[in-house]
């Protein structure tokens, strides 16, 4: 009310109605365009569906029972439902099932005024809705929705969902043929013209297809964030699979729905059932099934805290969404599980920036389907009931890329849907994840496992299976009973480590398959229960530290690798034997311990195959369990055996001449045997270098030995202590060549000389060198005991103590040297008396570098500054010298 003489208007009262019906009661023509009625309910007073409204005369808009009402059937003039944004079904009459609540559903999303969508009551939605309204949330309120009497759907339609939001295509469309490769993680891509795209914008962009109808790389839906160039943009995606030149892109441009949300809803799906399904064909349950959300085209639209039951599609079903949370949703019972795309809970299609966290299922299909989609995360999500043949945690194969589990339990099978979507997947992460059965063989590239536990289960899958594909796995803290490796794809660079697992193998498994050729690398890990376990794979296998046990009465292992290197760890009552299907090598050092017996009776081994057998034992230890029991068993084919430094308690070894027919070698060296016995090859007789004569003629082989550097001669028999000592003190050898007559020596060799040789005694022996030629005489015929020859010591020139002792490498060696100083710049020299001025007289230096006598008078000890022996420089070098001033 105003003041008393004041100008402005008088505020009407508000007026009071009992229900909606008592608005007609009111005159038109008595009311303004400021006047409000209290509605005290909407069929009775108090029944939850008052409201205040507002009469507005030049309304036109259509009545809808709740925020517009038109009692009076006029052309102009409406009562508005006055509100903060937040609608209610109530305020339209709908106080619980037995009044559809479609028509107020459409009503409140519809009017751009209400933002969030209330029902505190139970509904009945008996109609599939649509909407392309953004910045809407409906939250339910934790009551139930029922679907019984909703309108058919139409054929193999997941997205006819009771609520579906879908945002608008449009006709732009952009196709260029690539003329350069888009890399793996690049975010930008080229077009033919980057000025038909805007910062902004949302474009989906699809690869052609390769051998599969549905196989691409590249499905996803995209945000331009930077125009690059004339020909390039970068979206917000890091593409993950290269594309080639040639391949073919199809942008189109779209108008995504953003923040429409649903939340807290207990769903009640209605299946009209006419009959069981024939088990091929449509079922006609696809058609009369309901399930709750939908989405397609959508950016930041959330799903959480849905409880639904008895759905026929997906739960929560997506496709070309982007950055989403579905979160704390369940399913429990869908009709079926053995149809195609039926009884899931989600299922994201070409997602991007996903997060699925607290969900449930039972009885599912799936928990949560990864088809063609990237950067993702499910977490502390639970599948039980998996029994009937439903596996929670799935990927469809469709070249999806970088997604994370982590935290959940259930069945798990990444990539199954078949070559028609490809089969592949990249860096596919699970941690913490319990399950009664793991299947990723396909080809999936960089899988990572850490602590994955595969517990046996008899309902469903008694060997409790965990297979990988062999194409950079890395698994860390893993078990299981049966770990299966196969090979579907090499796209990796990362090595196939699988650490700190255990596995209890069932008997006769194949561990690694026949297909896979990549090395796998087997660390700290264990296996028990082993009898006539497989390796059947051609690719190195590497066991570094592992424990492996099996029976006395089981089977060796069967090993069809290349190579096997066992470094370290124990083998109890197993053993391994080679396949010899192929040319094989077999290691076994680091300290590895085997111990027991077998069914074989033999703890290494080979089996009558064509391959050449190669095995090596370095620093590895076996005990027989009984006399009986072969450490090594060679006795077929063509084997190359060497074994230094290992250690055989009891038992036998068997090496028998079947075994090492030509070109097969044996060498069994510096090794300890405890009560072993065993037969081996006759030991064939040592060739050794004669002592005629006839061995000294130049050319003899007694006379020549190879060297790595090439043919070298020797005048002695080979020593086989040489390698025991030092460098310094081997015999010396000479470049081979034509050999002067016995009795002289080398003229031309500086350092050490052999004495002559007597006749028929060989090579001579060595001798310091003296500065005379060797002449015949009685020397030459002396005779030196045989025996290593020694070098003298070398004589090292002394220096001057400069400073402290310092450590230098030569030649691999340390030498303890002191510090000398720094050399000064030499002065100018003075100009000796009678010269000429810039006449270079001849440097004291230069005169002793080009005397070849006085290097060797300094080699022997004598003094270089005294009067020279023999040579024509001496007078010169006195002529030349410097007149230092006194």
């Amino acid at each position: 009310m105003g003041q008393p003489g004041s100008s402005v208007p008088t505020r009407p009262p508000v007026l009071q109605v009992d229900t909606i019906a008592d608005l007609r009661r009111l005159t038109p023509a008595d009311l303004t365009a400021r006047t409000l009625v209290r509605v005290a309910g909407y069929h009775d007073p108090g029944d939850g569906g008052g409201a205040l409204l507002r009469w507005s005369p030049t309304s036109t808009a259509a009545g809808n029972g709740g925020t517009v009402h038109d009692p009076y059937r006029r052309r102009a003039g409406r009562w508005l439902a006055v509100h903060d944004g937040v609608g209610d079904f109530r305020m339209f009459g709908v106080l619980g099932r037995d009044t559809p609540a479609d028509a107020a559903l459409d009503a409140m999303v519809a009017d751009p005024a209400i933002h969030r969508v209330e029902a505190h009551t139970d509904l009945r939605l008996v109609r599939r809705h649509t909407f392309g309204r953004s910045d809407i949330e409906l939250d339910f309120g934790g009551h139930t929705v029922h679907t019984d009497g909703i309108e058919r759907n139409t054929r193999n339609n997941p997205f006819g969902a009771v609520l579906y939001f879908r945002g608008r295509v449009t006709d732009t469309v952009v196709t260029h043929t690539l003329t350069e490769t888009v890399p793996e993680l690049s975010d930008v891509f080229e077009v033919p013209d980057s000025g038909r795209f805007a910062v902004g914008q949302w474009w989906t962009v699809t690869s052609n297809a390769l051998t599969g109808a549905d196989e691409r790389e590249l499905q996803k839906m995209v945000q331009v964030t930077q125009i690059v160039d004339g020909r390039h943009v970068r979206v917000n995606y890091l593409n993950g699979w290269e594309l080639a030149p040639g391949r073919t892109v199809t942008w189109r441009r779209v108008e995504p729905v953003r923040r429409a949300h649903v939340r807290n809803m207990v769903f009640l799906g209605h299946v009209a059932f006419t009959g069981e399904y024939p088990g091929s064909g449509p079922d006609d349950r696809e058609y009369s099934g309901s399930h709750p959300v939908a989405y397609e085209y959508a950016v930041r639209c959330d799903v959480s805290g849905i409880d639904a039951t008895g759905t026929w599609w997906p739960v929560i079903m997506r496709r070309w969404c982007t950055h989403f949370t579905t979160a704390n949703c369940t399913l429990k019972n869908p009709p079926t599980v053995m149809y195609g795309g039926a009884g899931y809970l989600t299922q994201q299609i070409y997602c991007l920036y996903g997060h699925v966290v607290d969900c449930r299922s039972s009885n599912a299909r799936h928990l949560n389907d990864w088809t063609a989609s990237a950067y993702c995360l499910v977490e502390n999500c639970h599948g039980d009931g998996d029994d009937a043949g439903g596996n929670p945690f799935t990927t469809h194969g469709q070249y999806e890329h970088d997604l994370v589990f982590t935290g959940c339990s259930g069945l798990m099978d990444i990539a199954n849907s078949g070559g028609q979507w490809g089969i592949s997947a990249k860096r596919i992460t699970v941690r913490r994840h319990v399950c009664s059965w793991f299947v990723a063989g396909t080809k999936i590239t960089d899988l990572t496992l850490e602590d994955v536990r595969v517990i046996a289960r008899s309902t469903f899958d008694p060997a409790g299976t965990l297979q990988v594909n062999a194409d950079g796995v890395q698994m860390r803290g893993c078990s299981a009973r049966t770990l299966s490796i196969a090979q579907r794809s090499a796209r990796s660079r990362r090595p196939n480590i699988i650490a700190d697992c255990d596995f209890d193998q069932p008997a006769g498994t194949v561990v690694v398959q026949t297909p896979v050729s990549n090395p796998v690398h087997f660390v700290r890990t264990t296996f028990r229960g082993l009898d006539g376990a497989i390796l059947r794979g051609s690719g190195p296998v590497h066991l570094t530290d592992c424990t492996l046990t099996g029976s006395p009465t089981a089977a060796p292992l069967s090993v069809g690798a290349a190579e096997v290197v066992v470094t370290g760890g124990t083998l109890t009552d197993t053993g391994i034997e080679l396949t010899a299907l192929r040319d094989q090598r077999l290691v076994l050092d680091g300290g590895v311990v085997v111990t027991g017996t077998n069914s074989r009776g033999a703890l290494l081994g080979r089996a009558a195959g064509p391959g050449q057998v190669r095995v090596e034992l370095g620093d590895y230890h076996s005990t027989a369990a009984d006399a009986r029991t072969a450490h090594v068993r060679l006795d077929t084919g063509v084997n190359r055996y060497r074994a230094v430094g290992s250690r055989f308690t009891g038992g036998r070894l068997v090496l028998t001449p079947a075994g090492f027919g030509a070109p097969s070698t044996l060498l069994h060296t510096r090794c300890v045997e405890e009560g072993s016995t065993g037969s081996r090859p006759p030991t064939p007789p040592v060739s050794r270098p004669s002592t005629t004569s006839s061995a000294d003629r130049p050319g003899s082989p007694a006379r020549r030995r190879r060297h790595p550097h090439g043919t070298l001669r020797t005048d002695h028999p080979p020593d086989p202590a040489a390698r025991l000592r030092p460098w310094r003190s081997r015999p010396r050898r000479h470049h081979a060549g034509p050999l002067p007559h016995p009795g002289l020596r080398r003229p031309h060799r500086v350092g050490l000389r052999r004495r002559p040789a007597e006749p028929g005694t060989g090579r001579g022996v060595p001798r310091p060198h003296r500065r005379r030629a060797a002449r015949p005489g009685p020397e030459a015929d002396r005779r030196r005991p045989a025996g290593p020859r020694r070098r003298p010591p070398r004589r090292r020139r002394r220096r001057p103590p400069a400073g402290p002792l310092v450590r230098r490498q030569h030649h691999g060696r340390q030498r303890r040297h002191r510090a000398q100083p720094v050399r000064r710049p030499a002065r100018r020299r003075p100009v000796a008396p009678g010269a000429r001025r810039g006449r270079r007289v001849p440097a004291l230096r230069d005169l002793r570098r080009a005397d070849p006598g006085r290097r060797r008078a300094r080699r022997h000890g004598e003094r270089p500054d005294r009067a020279p022996r023999r040579g024509p420089l001496r007078p010169a070098l006195r002529q030349a010298a410097p007149v230092h001033p006194q």
